[in-house]
């Protein structure tokens, strides 16, 4: 059976399948409460197991959940652990078995994807510690926007200090946008789709499909950049670091921590979340955190309607395209080029939802990712292969 931990920057997924790629169960740990919790759906009933803070090692604690629900027998059960990478340097393909290559490529990139990468380093080793002969296979993020032109992943610097130093842009959430590509081009019968898909979570960004392929997104070369975010700034002028550097007299390092956790949303309101800033509008910053916000998500939307001239779709994705309708009628009510419209009430019924009305110009979708499902897929396309 293969374990699939998807690790966000507040908790941690978990999906157990067997190898036809059939879901067995689901899990999720939280860790933005005290103390931690344990949720998971069974028989359309959502259950809460409430965990020791002070338990270290999360994936033992997993194995041991499954073991004592008899969802599996023993460790062993075990064959493969998934695990999604956010940051690496390198395009090793859409998966591959863990090796020291890119356990350092993830060790060494800690500050620039503080997030994720230190709690993906942090769960091989527990996976380690576990003792056992299971393979650890890594999925990537950047792998799916491999497609992205020269022009468009390219930084204006110095090229030879970029190019030695593999300073451009990469692109994040490349599982995300993976899924909801095939299912677009599975709805649609078709794989050249031109698409722009709206991933908007606690880390969100835009991405262009064109042709079926990422053709340009709004992360570059660090999930920090882009659109705001629940605590992570998006574009700034990076001079605003001298300032901060003068203000805070804290180190380069220490100023994307802040960048990356104490900003955004967050910088604005003191709100983690778009949730909380939605519902409290008399607020005026939390009024003014809702126009950047969109506004910024929008920009980038027009931008890529220019380039790609003709769009099959538009598709939304993630927790906040899912439960904050107000979001996504601000950000529809922005786009002035084309005519865009979508019902006042969303039913999510479906993988593939249909949110537009008849007026809508282009069809608008609201897909309901499964990324562990997406890992699965990609861990057993490795496995197959290297049979």
């Amino acid at each position: 059976m293969m374990l699939i931990i998807n690790i966000g920057s507040s908790s941690w997924k978990f999906c157990l399948f067997d190898m036809n790629l059939k879901q067995i169960f689901s899990g999720k740990i939280r860790l933005d409460v005290s103390p931690h919790q344990l949720k998971y759906i069974f028989d359309k009933n959502e259950y809460v197991y409430l965990l020791d803070d002070d338990h270290n090692n999360h994936v033992d604690l997993i194995i041991k959940f499954l073991i004592n629900k008899k969802i599996i027998k023993k460790l062993e059960d075990i064959t493969y652990f998934g695990i999604r990478a956010v940051y690496v340097k390198n395009f090793y393909g859409a998966s591959a078995f863990l090796n020291n290559e890119i356990y350092n490529d993830l060790n060494q990139h800690t500050d620039l994807c503080p997030i994720h990468n230190q709690n993906t380093i942090m769960l091989i080793n527990d996976i380690k510690h576990l003792n056992t002969s299971a393979k650890i296979i890594i999925i990537f993020d950047n792998w799916f926007h491999r497609s992205i032109n020269k022009n468009k992943y390219t930084i204006a610097i110095d090229q030879t200090i970029a190019i030695k130093h593999k300073i451009r842009k990469y692109g994040f959430h490349g599982i995300s946008f993976s899924y909801s590509n095939k299912i677009m081009q599975n709805y649609l019968g078709k794989q050249d789709v031109n698409l722009i898909i709206l991933h908007l979570g606690s880390g969100s960004s835009v991405c262009a499909i064109k042709n079926g392929k990422s053709f340009d997104t709004s992360m570059s070369y660090s999930p920090l950049s882009g659109i705001i975010m629940n605590t992570r700034s998006g574009d700034i002028d990076p001079s605003v670091l001298l300032t901060l550097k003068k203000v805070k007299n804290q180190s380069l390092k220490q100023l994307i921590l802040f960048l990356n956790q104490q900003s955004g949303l967050y910088g604005l309101t003191k709100h983690h979340s778009i949730s909380e800033v939605a519902n409290n509008l008399h607020n005026k910053n939390n009024e003014l955190a809702l126009e950047m916000y969109t506004d910024s998500i929008v920009d980038y939307f027009i931008k890529y309607l220019n380039h790609l001239q003709k769009i099959d779709a538009i598709v939304f994705s993630g927790g906040i395209s899912e439960f904050e309708h107000l979001v996504l009628e601000k950000i529809i009510s922005k786009i002035h080029l084309i005519n865009l419209e979508i019902n006042d009430h969303l039913i999510l019924t479906n993988t593939l939802n249909k949110i537009s009305t008849s007026k809508s110009q282009i069809p608008i979708y609201l897909c309901l990712v499964n990324e562990e499902h997406e890992i699965a897929y990609e861990m057993l396309n490795l496995i197959n292969k290297t049979k």
